[in-house]
């Protein structure tokens, strides 16, 4: 199995004997991975990993909670794909129900969710920055309807901007908190009054800080998902990764992550 490239095995509850999502993500070093023709980089890095570049679906990302599918839940039907040329469009999150797709966003700050369903074999992944979180449980919505059932699904949030270093002014934070705070209604089968990662928003005497991560674990809890592994390295701070906060806008790296078929 394939890890996030800094995953260092953090977990809120342990996936035991669970398969992980076979996910990886590429470092700075790795140049920039946008998402464009003929992208040297993407090519390169797809050659080091052995991912067939044919075989990766990507969107156009617009920081939307906007969530396509690859294929039917029937897999027996679902090899059929178009290409990933012509699959592409707007949009921020994919799940797949093929086996013979790979699945990328690229993020630089934003972070990357992977999700599989470790019964069915169905496998998506997010792009959630703070204009688009919530996007995960749009996702999560399509594979349980798809007849994931929560307790199978094994998450990784990847690295990501920390609340160590991702400040934002007061109504920015205040408007994320009131969506995906302590309001949000508890309905995972812990029985516990508290959300995995804690508050979602940090206030300091320095400002205002927001949790990407833990929005999107209360989320998944919310939806009753109870595997979920986390990446505790910042971008911002973290060299060897992409940061659009720390490079700047002309210069930044994004970097891909790419959820995989089980190998």
């Amino acid at each position: 199995m394939r890890f996030p490239f800094f995953f260092d095995g953090k977990a809120i509850n342990s996936i035991g004997d669970k398969p992980a999502p076979s996910c990886l993500i590429s470092g700075r070093e790795a140049g920039d991975q946008v998402f464009r023709s003929q992208n040297k980089n993407r090519g390169a890095f797809f050659r080091t990993q052995g991912i067939p570049a044919e075989k990766v679906y990507s969107l156009f990302q617009v920081h939307s909670r906007d969530v396509f599918t690859l294929g039917t839940p029937d897999l027996a039907i679902s090899a059929s794909l178009p290409s990933p040329e012509a699959f592409a469009r707007e949009g921020d999150g994919m799940v797949s129900f093929s086996d013979n797709a790979y699945c990328a966003v690229t993020v630089a700050d934003c972070l990357p969710v992977f999700l599989l369903d470790t019964e069915n074999g169905f496998f998506a992944i997010v792009h959630s920055g703070w204009k688009g979180t919530g996007i995960v449980a749009n996702t999560l919505s399509i594979m349980l309807q798809a007849g994931s059932r929560p307790q199978a699904i094994a998450a990784v949030l990847g690295p990501c901007i920390q609340d160590c270093c991702y400040k934002v002014d007061e109504e920015r934070a205040k408007n994320f908190e009131a969506e995906f705070g302590s309001s949000m209604p508890q309905t995972n089968d812990s029985g516990s009054d508290e959300f995995p990662l804690g508050d979602v928003i940090r206030h300091d005497h320095s400002g205002w800080y927001i949790g990407l991560q833990a929005a999107n674990a209360r989320l998944l809890a919310a939806s009753g998902v109870q595997h979920i592994a986390y990446c505790t390295d910042c971008t911002f701070t973290d060299t060897r990764l992409g940061s659009f906060r720390r490079e700047g806008a002309e210069a930044y790296t994004r970097m891909i992550a790419v959820i995989c078929p089980e190998q």
